[in-house]
């Protein structure tokens, strides 16, 4: 818990950690020292890899169309707290901890109860702002959550509903990502995860 505290900017913080710390939240999944081009680059090329390991069979794009149809009927309760994700200032999003592409996090970190998001209300917030107690004293209990997905799937942003529940009732939740297979064997994802939770 001294670790995240440490991590999250204060008042008390320099003027020059604060701004680096704005520039590290951002709703971008570019890390910072790759680039866009770079990384459009991975993920094309780590794409056609993962469909060459898989053989791409027709029983397998048969799949893939179902699953796609499935998350379409997904999208309606999906959508607003993915907003709420893409625009709450309490959502510390693409932390580097490591210098690949895939070696970032998200801290959500808890919001006041009168701050809580209404999703009936078309995901507006209760009240005019929405700060996050972050010059607060009091601890919180912190949650790390790494998702799984077949070593070839898992993303931080998975756990984004589940980061959001925890923030509203006071803890923090660590959303952790990691190399997937296969640009990396399950090693260097267990370095990985070692990694983010020693951040």
């Amino acid at each position: 818990l001294r670790h995240v505290h440490r991590a999250l900017p204060t008042a008390t913080m320099p003027i020059q950690w604060r701004q680096q710390w704005r520039r590290w939240n951002t709703a971008s999944p570019i890390h910072p020292k790759i680039g866009l081009a770079k990384t459009l680059y991975l993920l094309y090329s780590y794409t056609t890899e993962l469909i060459w390991w898989l053989r791409a069979p027709g029983v397998w794009c048969l799949q893939a169309i179902r699953l796609m149809m499935f998350t379409v009927l997904m999208l309606p309760g999906f959508v607003p707290p993915f907003i709420h994700f893409l625009t709450s200032p309490a959502v510390r999003k693409n932390i580097p901890y490591g210098k690949l592409f895939r070696q970032q996090l998200d801290i959500y970190v808890p919001i006041h109860e009168t701050n809580e998001v209404n999703y009936s209300k078309g995901g507006k917030d209760s009240t005019s702002d929405n700060k996050s107690p972050d010059d607060s004293e009091a601890g919180y209990p912190v949650v790390i959550f790494i998702s799984g997905g077949a070593w070839i799937i898992g993303y931080k942003v998975w756990g984004f509903i589940m980061g959001q529940l925890l923030q509203r009732n006071g803890v923090i939740c660590v959303t952790s990502d990691y190399r997937n297979f296969p640009q990396a064997s399950i090693n260097d994802m267990i370095e990985d995860v070692d990694d983010s939770i020693e951040l």
